[in-house]
């Protein structure tokens, strides 16, 4: 038994000093574990779960909200001038999520970017300031469209256009894609895009499911309000979901609050505490990431039940790495 467990030491390390990316999520044809709480992805060994905040079903529209933990929280990169690194596995905006998912897009959304581009520009003379006057026309660059599903999966695609081409650009014979706007996620998941509306794009899932805008202009919005509060809103302007932020005693929090089926309105809490990390895997050839202070969740703390209020407990080892969850019902998972 104590060879078995070098082994496997020996193996686990092997498999951290080869990563490169970190698959997270459910990515496809991958190969998993399923239990009854959580998924294992038996390449990379990462532990994918959710945990359900709200589920709304709507017409033609559903609005789910999910707190998603991936355990790959580090990832390999090359810095010019030092080498390969040790990083923390990062959001869109470039922070480090230590394995919660901390996006502004509800799983089962769609992200994309977009910029300003000159694409031509139009000369005058000005006869009082006695100089040409140059006047640009820009176009707006649609790009980096990407779903996320509702296990926190990313699927990119490969979609990239100019909503319109200016007519005084037309006029001077330059021509720029304005399409195609459809396209197949580049992982092959199978899932289609439709940017025909670029600002309200549409995804269909293999099997048949659609998600942020419908074809009959179902949606689902974000605000953010003055104090912080967020809000999503239906296509109706009901309140489905809003996140304060706060502290007392017990720390840092975020409160989820929605209603349940009778109307009233339910709490989740998000209890967060800040612990001390480094990456300190001793690969060859990589070097570590110093000690930083990494903000994780502690607990979640459900709607109380005859004065009890069931709990999600969390821990976490010195590199920021999931180690155990205590269940509301009383029962554990180790890592």
């Amino acid at each position: 038994m104590r060879k078995l467990t070098i082994l496997a030491l020996v193996f686990v390390a092997v498999q951290i000093c080869a990563a490169q990316g970190p698959a997270t999520g459910r990515p496809p044809f991958g190969s998993f574990q399923d239990g009854e709480f959580d998924s294992v992805n038996l390449y990379n060994l990462n532990v994918n779960f959710a945990i359900p905040i709200v589920s709304m079903p709507g017409r033609g529209l559903n609005f789910n909200y999910a707190l998603v933990y991936d355990s790959s929280v580090w990832k390999k990169a090359y810095i010019s001038g030092v080498g390969n690194v040790w990083r923390p596995v990062t959001d869109a905006s470039g922070n480090a999520t230590w394995g919660w998912k901390r996006t502004d897009l509800v799983p089962g959304g769609i992200a994309y970017s977009t910029r300003q581009d000159e694409i031509c520009s139009t000369e005058r003379w000005h006869p009082a300031l006695q100089e040409w006057i140059i006047t640009p026309y820009y176009a707006t660059y649609y790009y980096n469209y990407a779903y996320t599903d509702a296990d926190g999966t990313r699927h990119p695609f490969d979609v990239a256009f100019y909503g319109s081409n200016p007519s005084q650009c037309v006029s001077q014979g330059i021509q720029i894609p304005t399409g195609p706007r459809t396209g197949t996620a580049t992982d092959g998941s199978g899932i289609l895009l439709d940017a025909s509306s670029p600002t309200a794009p549409t995804v269909t899932e293999k099997f048949g499911g659609v998600s942020t805008f419908d074809s009959n202009g179902n949606f689902i919005t974000k605000t953010t309000l003055t104090g912080g509060e967020v809000q999503w809103k239906d296509t109706l302007g009901r309140i489905v979901l809003r996140i304060v932020s706060g502290s007392d005693a017990g720390g840092n929090f975020r409160d989820y609050f929605f209603r349940d089926a009778s109307g009233t309105e339910q709490k989740y809490r998000e209890r967060l505490k800040t612990i001390t990390v480094s990456s300190a895997f001793l690969c060859s050839g990589v070097q570590d990431y110093n000690s930083v202070s990494a903000i994780v969740v502690d607990k979640i703390e459900l709607p109380q039940v005859d004065g009890i209020t069931p709990t999600y407990v969390f821990s976490y080892d010195s590199k920021g790495r999931f180690t155990q969850v205590a269940l509301p019902t009383g029962g554990t998972y180790t890592y």
